[in-house]
């Protein structure tokens, strides 16, 4: 998690927040991706809805646009 504070931080530095994020939906398929935010709101607004929708494990990490993860998935539970 980032706190407000590291997100006006990453605003005043970039002027964009950059984030990557990891999951698992309820099939076992995970995904990793990257957001970006141009507000310390519209970061919250996506907080919201993303710990609301959870599925299975999930998490995020404050970055920067040299550290971007790319947009992939993979697994599920029936996977061998």
């Amino acid at each position: 998690m980032c706190s407000v504070e590291q997100i006006q931080e990453a605003l005043l530095r970039d002027g964009v927040v950059f984030i990557n994020v990891w999951s698992t939906d309820c099939d076992g398929v995970s995904a990793q991706y990257h957001k970006e935010f141009e507000s310390v709101e519209q970061f919250l607004a996506w907080e919201v809805d993303f710990y609301e929708w959870a599925e299975g494990r999930q998490g995020y990490s404050l970055t920067d646009k040299d550290n971007l993860d790319e947009s992939v998935t993979w697994g599920g539970w029936g996977d061998y």
